[in-house]
């Protein structure tokens, strides 16, 4: 998919980052922006203002080439910080 990107002769918008709820925020997001161009976008479905808190601020880390600043994740599993269940 990535070669398919890097070859797109317009900005391309990516879908579905986290895989349907198959992976967390932190991989998904990464993975994405890391995968893409500059002039290309990520596209995220949220649940919440605070979903999207969290998806903004692990977009930026990716993006700094940073760790994210988080609490406790709101979802999917409550306790889990980047994908660790408790």
């Amino acid at each position: 998919m990535a070669r398919i990107i890097h070859a797109a002769k317009h900005p391309v918008m990516t879908i579905k980052p986290m895989a349907a709820g198959r992976c967390t925020p932190y991989v998904g997001l990464t993975f994405s922006w890391n995968a893409i161009r500059d002039c290309d976008m990520v596209t995220v479905g949220t649940n919440s203002a605070r979903e999207a808190e969290e998806d903004i601020e692990i977009s930026m880390a990716a993006l700094e080439h940073r760790f994210p600043d988080l609490e406790a994740r709101s979802s999917p599993f409550r306790q889990a910080v980047l994908g660790h269940k408790d």
